[in-house]
């Protein structure tokens, strides 16, 4: 009997200790398996963007697109479409034949296109725009010829700061072939108008920097030119649109935007503006029939 309970008693501490042992096992398992999918779960969430960057409120002030303001002159021979943005020409219109081009942006200063800018004055004939901060004024005042085809762009630049040492470019144009669906600009969409599109540089004495069927643009027409300009230009069959300006130039640039954009800038020969000095730079523009 005492042998018995003996021998019952060791059989019950060896089940109970085999049961402790997988016991424990199965726990130490169990934790491992949940500190990985702990870590897991840290993990992703580390690699996920949090949601509040994604919000529109984050966005710095300067990509904050200004509201547009059009303003127009009319001349004898075109209305003339100004937009406050860059206080640049965004269209010209032929009354005559109720024709435009693809051409926008007419004289922007590069830095300040997609800047604001407040419209300072306008009579029947003229229109000023104005950008001023702590340190920079910017003066753009266009003048329409009342009997022909010519405007008149004076940009007039005052340096409040220290000495302004880089480069003023101007962007003289930028060919945008999205607004050839523009109703006045139907009859340009068919492929033998298209392709008398042309772009063109004139640097003196004779040499022309141009490229036919000029409505879709690649990288490869990206060029700087270390020359004096004389004009810059763009025409189809019938219109042209010419840029001339009435300074020296260092060097000019032709740049793809996209595949139907592509600008057209000049730099001036100004190696730097000192603090409250003022320079004017002017150029003369010319849209009619060829």
């Amino acid at each position: 009997m005492e042998k018995r309970l003996l021998l019952a008693f060791i059989l019950s501490f060896c089940v109970l200790f085999l049961w402790f042992g997988t016991s424990a096992r199965k726990s130490q398992t169990s934790s491992k398996y949940s500190q990985q999918v702990e870590n897991k779960e840290v993990a992703e969430n580390l690699s996920q963007p949090k949601d509040f960057f994604k919000s529109e409120s984050f966005k710095p002030a300067s990509e904050t697109k200004p509201i547009e303001n059009i303003h127009s002159l009319n001349s004898k021979k075109f209305e003339v479409v100004f937009s406050n943005i860059g206080g640049t020409i965004k269209e010209i219109v032929l009354k005559d034949y109720n024709v435009s081009l693809p051409v926008t942006q007419i004289v922007s200063l590069k830095g300040y296109e997609n800047i604001s800018f407040s419209l300072n004055y306008t009579n029947e004939e003229e229109v000023v725009y104005v950008f001023d901060s702590p340190e920079i004024k910017i003066s753009k005042i266009y003048s329409l010829s009342p009997d022909d085809y010519l405007i008149k762009s004076t940009v007039q630049i005052l340096n409040k700061m220290s000495n302004l040492e880089q480069g003023i470019e101007i962007n003289e144009m930028q060919l945008d072939m999205s607004i050839l669906s523009n109703a006045k600009n139907q009859h340009l969409l068919n492929g033998q108008q298209k392709s008398l599109f042309e772009y063109s540089v004139f640097i003196p004495p004779n040499k022309i920097q141009r490229k036919g069927n000029a409505y879709t643009f690649s990288k490869k027409e990206t060029k700087t030119g270390f020359e004096k300009v004389e004009w810059l230009g763009f025409r189809d069959q019938y219109f042209c649109l010419f840029v001339q300006p009435l300074f020296e130039t260092l060097e000019y640039n032709l740049s793809q935007l996209n595949e139907t954009s592509f600008q057209m800038s000049v730099k001036p020969s100004l190696n730097k503006i000192s603090s409250g000095e003022s320079v004017e730079i002017s150029q003369r523009i010319f849209f009619g029939p060829q």
